[in-house]
């Protein structure tokens, strides 16, 4: 199941709750050091990841 979530900066959120599932990448990205990209988020819907 997905979740609600807001960008870093906190100026915007996305509703990821009918999402099969989702997964916010940010928390992983800082764990291991990597340079930021532009993926915060992924996710399915109804078979096709978002």
């Amino acid at each position: 199941m997905g979740e609600v979530y807001w960008e870093e900066n906190h100026d915007y959120q996305i509703d990821l709750r009918n999402a099969a599932w989702s997964l916010e990448l940010q928390p992983l990205y800082r764990e291991y050091n990597l340079s930021l990209a532009d993926v915060d988020w992924i996710c399915e819907f109804n078979g096709i990841s978002c």
